[in-house]
């Protein structure tokens, strides 16, 4: 049962050393960058479809191949995503492989 301004909903649980400490769960935030892909014609370009911010501290680019056109969600399948540095940017790892 929930009383007025309480939420049930499960909150993150990170170890932090010495002790557990819960923290407020912050849902994901997607920026859409494209909705429509142009399609480019230099192979060496991807195009960002997508930003995803989750908790405070994480970001996540996603981008399509270059050739992608037409609805940018058509291409989630053969998207790559990205995580950026002080340097650039770095692929991500696959969390399906």
């Amino acid at each position: 049962m929930e009383s007025e301004g309480i939420s049930r909903e499960p909150q993150a649980t990170r170890y932090n050393g010495s002790k557990i400490a819960r923290s407020v769960r912050v849902p994901p935030k997607v920026i859409i960058e494209k909705r429509v892909l142009p399609g480019l014609s230099d192979d060496r370009v991807l195009q960002r479809i997508a930003t995803v911010y989750i908790g405070n501290n994480e970001e996540y680019r996603v981008y399509a191949p270059a050739n992608a056109t037409g609805n940018s969600l058509d291409w989630l399948d053969s998207s790559r995503v990205h995580t950026p540095t002080d340097r650039g940017e770095n692929v991500a790892n696959d969390p399906r492989q």
